[in-house]
C-alpha cells in the first residue's frame, strides 16, 4: 500500500511540472541541429593541401631572402625534397603495380589449369578418378596460394607497408 501510495505521488509530481517545460516542435529542432552542423563545418586539409602549402613556403622564403643565399638553398631543399617523395612513390607504386599485375596472371592461370583438370576429373572413367583428382588437389591448392599471394600484396597497398 506504501508503494502505491509513493508511486501515485510521483506520477502526480510529474504531471503537475510537465506543462511548465517549454514545448518544442519538430521543426524547431531540426533548425538548431542544422545551426549545430554549420557552426562545426570548416576545411578538410590533404596531404596535397599540406605539400602546396609547404612548397609556397619554401618559395616565398627563397623569395624574401634573397639577400642570405644560405636561406634560399634551405628553402629549396623541402621543395627538392618533396618531388624525390613524389618519385619514390612513384616508383614503389610501380613496383607494386607490376606484382600485382604478375600474382594476377599466376592466379589466372592456376585457374585455368585447375578448370582443365576438374574436366579431366569429370570425364576420367571411375576406375582411374583417384589419379585424377590427386591432380585436381593440387591445382586447387595452386589457386589458394595464388589467391593469398594476391591478397597479400592488395594487403601491402590497402595499408601501406609489406603485409606480414
Amino acid at each position: 500500500m506504501r508503494r502505491v501510495i509513493s508511486s501515485l505521488a510521483v506520477i502526480i509530481g510529474v504531471l503537475a511540472f510537465a506543462p511548465l517545460s517549454p514545448a518544442q516542435s519538430l521543426g524547431e529542432l531540426a533548425a538548431r541541429e542544422k545551426e549545430k552542423r554549420k557552426a562545426r563545418t570548416g576545411k578538410v586539409y590533404s596531404d596535397d593541401d599540406l605539400r602546396r602549402s609547404a612548397a609556397s613556403r619554401a618559395a616565398e622564403g627563397s623569395a624574401s631572402s634573397d639577400t642570405s643565399t644560405a636561406a634560399a638553398a634551405e628553402g629549396a631543399a623541402p621543395a627538392a625534397d618533396a618531388s624525390a617523395d613524389d618519385q619514390q612513390r612513384a616508383e614503389k607504386d610501380r613496383a607494386w603495380k607490376e606484382r600485382h599485375d604478375t600474382a594476377n596472371a599466376a592466379l589466372d592461370a592456376a585457374k585455368a589449369e585447375q578448370a582443365k583438370a576438374e574436366e579431366a576429373f569429370n570425364n576420367a572413367p571411375d576406375q582411374v578418378k583417384n589419379s585424377f583428382r590427386t591432380r585436381l588437389d593440387e591445382t586447387k591448392q595452386k589457386v589458394l596460394e595464388a589467391q593469398q599471394a594476391v591478397d597479400k600484396i592488395e594487403a601491402e597497398r590497402r595499408f601501406g607497408g609489406p603485409a606480414r
